[in-house]
């Protein structure tokens, strides 16, 4: 009963916006009024939403992808190498997930204005990435330590090089959690608010970014519409999650 009730606690505000979304009322009110899908029309219809919610699939794609690059190595050197200081270096990895993210964001707001990375593709997915990659490399720590490493060594004794062992032995086996990985890379990023208030703008608007600005000038149930999608492709994620978790246990 207690877990139901933190359970619902913690997610009844995620989907407020729901049934807003679906109001008859010219703005974001509640309870809401009648049922109608216009909301959703003006949100398909809108070039604004449109390049933001495909703009920040990309970026997140893309994020997700250098956090795997980052993190299978990192995770890999962690867990089978002999590293110095290594719940040091395991901490200092973990660093952003605890970070007040506005901290970050201010610090790569200054960095980019140097560099010229302000309003840059580049700059937005270097700053998710920052962000992403303790998620990766904590899934990928957590999936290694069930690895059992004789099977690379049975590998090498019958002649398998490193490279065709990773790829013929251990990629298949971790591809689950590489996977998993990734979708949380994903989600983190195509979330993320913070950097984008600082690093991007006007035409590099995020779907984040643009909820933001619209609830500053045009508080209409659009947002309410926005939100919902957003939080569509969120729960989309973690149930592809919870299905590969699943699906590794049967294996």
């Amino acid at each position: 009963l207690v877990a139901s009730i933190v359970i619902v606690f913690l997610a009844a505000p995620s989907f407020v916006l729901v049934p807003i979304s679906f109001s008859k009322n010219p703005f974001i009110a509640w309870p809401p009024r009648g049922v109608t899908f216009d909301w959703y029309q003006s949100y398909f219809a809108s070039p604004v939403w449109q390049f933001a919610t495909i703009r920040s699939a990309w970026i997140a794609i893309l994020t997700g992808i250098l956090s795997l690059i980052l993190g299978v190595p990192a995770a890999f050197a962690l867990a089978r190498r002999p590293v110095r200081a290594r719940r040091t270096v395991i901490a200092v990895f973990v660093l952003p997930m605890v970070m007040p993210h506005i901290i970050i964001a201010v610090g790569l707001f200054y960095l980019y204005a140097q560099l010229g990375l302000l309003g840059t593709t580049t700059g937005i997915v270097l700053g998710h990435t920052i962000f992403a990659l303790p998620y990766v490399t904590i899934t990928l720590l957590a999936t290694l330590r069930t690895y059992d490493t004789r099977l690379d060594q049975a590998a090498a004794t019958l002649g398998a090089r490193p490279l065709a062992t990773f790829r013929l032995i251990t990629l298949p086996i971790i591809r689950t959690g590489m996977i998993t990985a990734f979708v949380f890379a994903f989600v983190k990023s195509f979330d993320e608010l913070t950097v984008a208030l600082f690093v991007a703008g006007g035409a590099s608007a995020t779907l984040p970014r643009q909820i933001w600005a619209e609830t500053l000038h045009n508080v209409t149930p659009t947002i309410a519409a926005a939100s919902t999608i957003l939080l569509a492709v969120i729960a989309v994620a973690i149930f592809i999650t919870e299905w590969l978790s699943r699906e590794k246990h049967r294996a």
